[in-house]
């Protein structure tokens, strides 16, 4: 049988150990009174509204078919991984991965009628190239093409109006 009171490599603190940085934090209480001036998060945004894209144009090709030339605009700061010289050349490739198509239902007299709409998102591949400087004398400058590649989403919706009067389309189950 051992004795449990003495233990060699049993460590003893004498009281408990705050750090420093906790002392330095201002404690929160728990249930603070409201605050409206306060402005939310502007990451999550307060409503669900969408961007409404531009029709540039819209043209009935077929009696049941209407081509929709659309307008996205789409912005975002990035920052390249490396200093650039000069921007040699920007490709962008446009991916569409949401297509919905929303009718408006048949008219009824006396209540009003939401033109169809027409919801877009998917992303806008950049490809970018640039040089980067390497090394610099007093006449020149030695540097390197870089690629760079971002995908900068977009979500919208486009208002087709009424325009073209688009049947209402049933679907039976």
């Amino acid at each position: 049988m051992t004795d449990h009171n003495f233990c060699p490599h049993e460590w003893v603190q004498s009281s408990t150990f705050t750090p420093a940085w906790v002392s330095s934090v201002p404690s929160t209480p728990v249930n603070p009174q409201p605050n409206h001036s306060v402005t939310p998060n502007p990451v999550f945004p307060s409503s669900a509204t969408l961007p409404l894209c531009t029709p540039l144009e819209l043209r009935k090709i077929a009696p049941r078919t209407l081509l929709v030339t659309v307008s996205i605009p789409t912005e975002s700061i990035f920052t390249l991984p490396s200093k650039a010289l000069e921007i040699k050349t920007i490709r962008k490739n446009l991916k569409l991965t949401q297509c919905r198509f929303f009718n408006s239902p048949p008219p009824v007299l006396g209540i009003p009628q939401d033109s169809p709409k027409l919801f877009l998102g998917g992303f806008v591949r950049k490809d970018i190239q640039y040089s980067e400087p390497v090394r610099q004398t007093a006449s020149t400058v030695e540097g390197t093409i870089k690629d760079f590649v971002i995908d900068l989403p977009y979500t919208c919706v486009v208002d087709l109006g009424n325009i073209y009067g688009i049947p209402p389309t049933r679907f039976l189950v």
